[in-house]
């Protein structure tokens, strides 16, 4: 849940990608790998329907648990709980008596005992027979014994005893994101990708800033004098040394609409004009078209803001 709601987030907001325009799919059973608990998609809504862009894998234990068993080592976690009661068997060994009964055999039955007395399923057998029968044959319960291998309380007591606990032994769990880049890319290309004007000839890729190449572009109506030129490059390096983006600067002797539209189709998310008295600029939103002028004094913060901050522009005009 917590890395789907952190995909819902990033598509939304960082991708700005419309709500109905991406869902999660749950994987059937059938779908899902051998050791997977659970599994769901990120697809979004492309020319050819939604398609698989994120996948969210819950692994469950199944990696530390291999790990641990081929490497012979406890991966578990000591984690912290509310006090709980634990009924528990332990096995007492009478080694004398064992000693005396089957004397050179006693060294592989007293083994065999050490090694069956981790094994609460095997003790909880033992104990039934020695209840019921009064003896056990433990070759029963290892091949390498002779048969029968006769025991009786004389040699083995059960007892049952309860344990008080407040840590409880746990195996992390593994969660898999993975994201397929080609897709995504082109998933998030197709959906802000639009024609403007009636006819269709201006293409408009509405990336948002954090996405687009250049977040900026800078340009003046005519090809500007030396003075404007040198506030251009100013304001460039000024951009580029605070936020380590680049911006987009078009050869001079372009027409102010060609520069637009160029700059539209490139995604660039605003376009800075100056103004030839030096003074002002003009900034305009790419996606509505809209533009407002700022004072040179206060257009490095201005621009910063518009980068950072998904509303700013609105709250200009």
């Amino acid at each position: 849940a917590y890395y789907m709601a952190r995909f819902q987030t990033f598509c939304a907001e960082t991708l700005k990608l419309p709500l109905d325009h991406f869902r999660f799919r749950q994987h059937l059973p059938k779908e899902m790998a051998h050791y997977a608990k659970d599994c769901w998609d990120v697809e979004i809504l492309t020319q050819h329907g939604f398609i698989e862009c994120i996948g969210i894998a819950d692994r469950g234990s199944f990696d530390l648990t291999s790990h641990a068993t081929h490497a012979n080592v406890s991966l578990a976690h000591d984690v912290s709980v509310e006090p709980y009661e634990v009924t528990r068997l332990s096995l007492d060994i009478h080694r004398v008596a064992i000693q005396k009964e089957f004397r050179k055999a006693s060294r592989l039955l007293l083994d065999t005992l050490k090694e069956l007395s981790s094994n609460p399923s095997i003790l909880s057998q033992l104990k039934e027979s020695l209840q019921k029968d009064a003896k056990v044959d433990l070759s029963l319960f290892s091949p390498s014994l002779p048969s029968p291998t006769l025991l009786t309380k004389d040699h083995i007591e059960i007892h049952t005893f309860t344990e008080t606990l407040s840590t409880k032994k746990v195996v992390p769990s593994v969660v898999e994101p993975s994201v397929g880049i080609n897709r995504l890319l082109f998933a998030v290309l197709q959906n802000h990708f639009w024609t403007r004007g009636e006819r269709s000839t201006r293409t408009v890729l509405s990336l948002p800033p954090l996405l687009a190449p250049y977040p900026i572009h800078l340009t003046s109506i005519d090809s500007p004098s030396p003075e404007l030129a040198e506030l251009i490059e100013a304001t460039r390096l000024a951009f580029s040394s605070s936020t380590s983006r680049p911006c987009l600067i078009l050869p001079d002797h372009w027409r102010i609409g060609r520069k637009y539209a160029v700059s539209d189709a490139l995604g660039v998310p605003f376009t800075v004009t100056f103004e030839p008295e030096l003074s002002t600029a003009t900034i305009r939103d790419r996606d509505s078209g809209e533009q407002v002028t700022v004072s040179l004094s206060s257009l490095s913060s201005t621009l910063l803001s518009l980068v950072t901050r998904p509303d700013f522009f609105s709250s200009l005009l």
